[in-house]
């Protein structure tokens, strides 16, 4: 039997592959299902993006309050990357009114909030704990 981390080094390793790529999600969602962990797929998918990172790869997710400009994106591209030291870097955004305003940046290896509803919220906490 293969470990979650087998599966996932096979599946990160064939998506850059087109010819490989379908057949391996196929696969895996199969392998999930047979072993009885569908519900463990969003492990599977960190742990692919953690051996594409090793790779020299990133997916980034980009969560904005507004529609965000090109001139910010390019810089929160790069600031992403040498962030990451990815050499391809793919960029997914996101726009959440409730964020109020800022940005959330989510990599593989973590998560930066500079988000004002995170500002208000540790605000509030820090008062209600006072």
């Amino acid at each position: 039997m293969i470990s979650r981390t087998q599966a996932s080094n096979y599946l990160a390793n064939s998506l850059s592959e087109p010819a490989k790529r379908k057949q391996a999600i196929k696969s895996i969602a199969a392998w999930l299902k047979y072993n009885g962990k569908s519900r463990q797929f969003s492990y599977v998918a960190g742990d692919v993006a953690q051996v594409l990172s090793t790779q020299g790869y990133s997916f980034v997710r980009i969560i904005s309050a507004r529609e965000l400009t090109p001139q910010t994106k390019k810089h929160i591209e790069s600031y992403s990357r040498d962030l990451t030291n990815a050499k391809t870097i793919e960029c997914e955004y996101r726009v959440d009114p409730t964020l109020i305003g800022g940005v959330i940046v989510e990599t593989p290896e973590g998560m930066i909030d500079h988000s004002v509803a995170s500002q208000l919220n540790k605000l509030i906490e820090g008062v209600i704990n006072e």
